[in-house]
């Protein structure tokens, strides 16, 4: 029985006001459009769409533009989509007047419009929490991988994440505390083979030293010249040995310098004093700017005139053969400057930010075949600022360098 299907179409409803009409192969309505007074029976072969659904394997979905038109049935302008059913030889019309439907796609598209909206609004806000969530431990290990880069063993990055990144920054701690303790023991041999250096070469700067003075007429001139060069060699073994002992203190936590009002010039004139071998030697002339009045600062005298003797000393080696050397004071507030100047080979530009670095020897200084450590400067550094000053440079390549430190007025 059809009276089932039948009823059934006459039900339907697309949206409000969209229907279905039911019938036969030939055209005829079995059920459906009674609202508009369509009885079952009519012929409705004569329809347009009824008859492209006749035709064979003819289907219309309601997407293409001869799929709007002005129904028969209604007499308004509709959608319309029909099929011819498989088996039953009957054919489906569907119609949906453009109004209703029009509205129900509007509604569809706002729907959509508002989904679409709040996902990217998610988006927005999810994807940086998420993001951050990934890249904030990536950046915890880069701050101290840069930490440790620059010799801070003491940091440790807090990551957790419950995850490899997390694994991964135990391990970077656990590094960490093996490179702290790799250095406390490096530094711990290097204090103690420098403290047990000295004790055989005092003893050998004495003996020579007794020599010297006591056999002066015993001794030939070659045998004179070779003990001079043996004092000059066992000075200079002794002046690297205190400068690694001290690197090896202050990096121990060990360097303590206690500071008292100290006569600036008088420590002054005594590094001069002990140079002016060197500057003879080299010819170079050292103008030291005297102050009319002595000039107290809060300083270690012995640690003062070690940073003098390095900046005079560095002055002198890096000059140009006949070169000069200035030396001047300057009072800044509560502050005394003083400067050494010389007319050398200067520090090219691009390592200029190297100089105060620990073992740091200029390309250029290599070039010309001076000798050196790379230490002078660190330790310099190290003193004027543990005595509470400052120290900083200028320098042109080929024009020469001047070195200026701070250190307090002692009133």
């Amino acid at each position: 029985s059809t009276a089932p299907i039948a009823a059934s179409v006459s039900r339907a409803r697309l949206g409000q006001d969209g229907y279905l009409i039911l019938l036969d192969q030939a055209g005829s309505v079995i059920a459906g459009g009674e609202q508009f007074g369509l009885a079952a029976g009519a012929k409705f072969a004569g329809n347009a769409q009824v008859r492209r659904l006749l035709r064979p394997g003819e289907v219309f979905d309601g997407s293409g533009r001869e799929d709007r038109y002005k129904s028969d049935v209604s007499n308004t302008k509709v959608v319309g989509a029909g099929k011819r059913l498989q088996g039953q030889n009957w054919i489906l019309l569907a119609e949906w007047p453009v109004h209703d439907a029009d509205a129900v796609l509007i509604e569809i598209q706002k729907q959509a419009v508002w989904t679409i909206l709040v996902a990217i609004l998610f988006i927005l806000v999810a994807v940086p929490v998420f993001v951050n969530q990934l890249i904030l431990p990536i950046r915890k290990l880069k701050q101290g991988a840069e930490r440790v880069q620059q010799g801070d063993f003491e940091y440790n990055v807090d990551i957790q994440t419950k995850d490899e990144l997390e694994e991964l920054g135990g391990a970077f701690n656990n590094m960490t505390r093996g490179l702290k303790r790799l250095r406390e023991l490096q530094n711990e041999f290097v204090y103690i083979a420098s403290h047990e250096l000295r004790i055989p070469l005092t003893a050998m700067r004495w003996s020579i030293e007794k020599l010297t003075e006591e056999l002066p007429g015993a001794l030939s001139d070659v045998a004179g010249k070779m003990m001079a060069k043996a004092r000059e060699a066992s000075e200079h073994l002794s002046q690297l040995v205190d400068e690694i002992l001290l690197i090896a203190k202050t990096e121990a936590g060990r360097l303590e310098i206690q500071v008292a009002p100290c006569d600036l010039v008088e420590t002054v004139e005594k590094a001069l004093s002990e140079t002016q071998p060197l500057a003879t030697e080299r010819a170079i002339r050292v103008q030291y700017e005297k102050p009319a009045s002595p000039l107290r600062v809060f300083a270690h005298e012995v640690r003062l005139q070690e940073v003098l003797l390095n900046l005079i000393g560095n002055a002198l080696k890096y000059n140009h053969g006949k070169g000069g050397v200035r030396i001047w004071h300057e009072e800044r507030g509560n502050k005394v400057v003083t400067h050494v100047q010389d007319d050398g080979i200067g520090i090219p530009k691009n390592e200029q930010v190297h100089v105060f670095e620990k073992f740091f020897r200029s390309e250029l200084a290599k070039r010309n075949g001076i000798a050196g450590t790379g230490l002078g400067l660190f330790v310099v550094k190290e003193i004027v600022e543990r005595m509470g000053g400052s120290i900083w440079f200028w320098s042109e390549e080929g024009k020469g360098s001047r070195f200026s430190f701070a250190l307090p007025v002692a009133s």
